[in-house]
Formats: structure tokens, sequence, C-alpha cells
């Protein structure tokens, strides 16, 4: 199993740690995902250090960006997260394996 997975069951469902000297979370609690990702998120900025790591990976879109250039990604992307949508991903997911 993953070292950070594992320490969920040592040090809770959520939990800080650093890397080098910065203060990073893990969590598994589906309200503080929530929270960092829909209801709160002006309290949970990634930030500039973030964004120079991820960057390369994630571009400037929804899951890298803080304020209101999070606010338009989110906006934008919203419609894709309709209940509706992700109910076709369960009909997409079967067809793909039958195709493969």
């Amino acid at each position: 199993r993953d070292y950070f997975y594992e320490k969920f069951g040592e040090l809770g469902h959520t939990y800080n740690f650093y890397v080098l000297w910065d203060m990073d979370y893990c969590t598994e609690d589906a309200a503080v995902i929530k929270a960092v990702l829909a209801t709160d998120f002006n309290n949970w900025v990634k930030g500039e250090r973030f964004d120079s790591y991820m960057h390369s990976v994630l571009g400037t879109g929804v899951f890298n960006a803080d304020g209101e250039l999070w606010k338009f990604h989110r906006s934008m992307t919203h419609p894709f997260f309709a209940r509706e949508r992700i109910t076709d991903f369960e009909t997409f997911n079967r067809h793909a394996e039958e195709a493969i």
C-alpha cells in the first residue's frame, strides 16, 4: 500500500506533514475534499509554489488556480460534473471494458 494511505490509520482521516520546510496536508475525508474543491475554496489557497510544481501536469485550470481564475474554471467545468453526466461514466466504463 501507499505510504500516505497507511498514515491515515495511524494519524486519522486528515493529517499534515513537512516536505523539507513546507507543510502539506493529506486527507481522505470527503467533507474536507468538498470544502477544498467547492464550498470553502477561498480558505484553501494553493499558491505559487503549488502552481510551480504542478503547472506542467495540470496547466492553468480548476485544479491549479485560485481566486477569480478558479471561479471562472469551476463555472466552465461545473456542467461536466452534474449528476446526469457522472452517471454516464458507468456506461462509458462498461463499454470501454468490453472494447478492451
